[in-house]
């Protein structure tokens, strides 16, 4: 039977302890009216009907070599919508999103670089979590 997850935190929680090659998805959300307008430009395809997605794989990459925490996974939303750099590459279909984000729990230097990178599954129509990592702005 099938685990159906409507949480990034569980999904995330759940996938750490998955091996490799099982292939789960989250789809999180459809993208926003100005992200189809946006892609539309660079890559000359109808974005109108894809989704924002992570897999279990790309979850377990970015918490093993990314130094991420689970609650990272919180700000997909905030990276790819409000981020502070985009770049594409046209010919790969990939994305790479950039956001300063503070955090305010930490009492030296808590400014972090997040960057998101996906890629466009243009036959499921999704837009795919490749990995996340984050640095620290020294």
């Amino acid at each position: 039977m099938e685990k159906r997850f409507t949480d990034i935190v569980s999904f995330v929680k759940e996938s750490k302890k998955f091996s490799a090659g099982n292939n789960i998805v989250l789809e999180l959300w459809p993208l926003r009216k100005k992200e189809i307008d946006e892609l539309k430009i660079f890559f000359n395809i109808d974005f109108s009907d894809y989704v924002r997605s992570i897999d279990d794989a790309s979850v377990r990459h970015a918490l093993k070599h990314k130094n991420l925490t689970i609650e990272d996974f919180l700000l997909i939303d905030v990276i790819t919508v409000d981020y502070d750099f985009v770049c594409y590459d046209v010919d790969q279909k990939k994305i790479i999103y950039s956001k300063k984000i503070t955090d305010k729990r930490r009492t030296n230097n808590g400014e972090r670089n997040f960057y998101y990178v996906e890629y466009i599954q243009t036959g499921k129509k999704r837009m795919a979590m490749k990995t996340m990592y984050k640095s620290k702005i020294l």
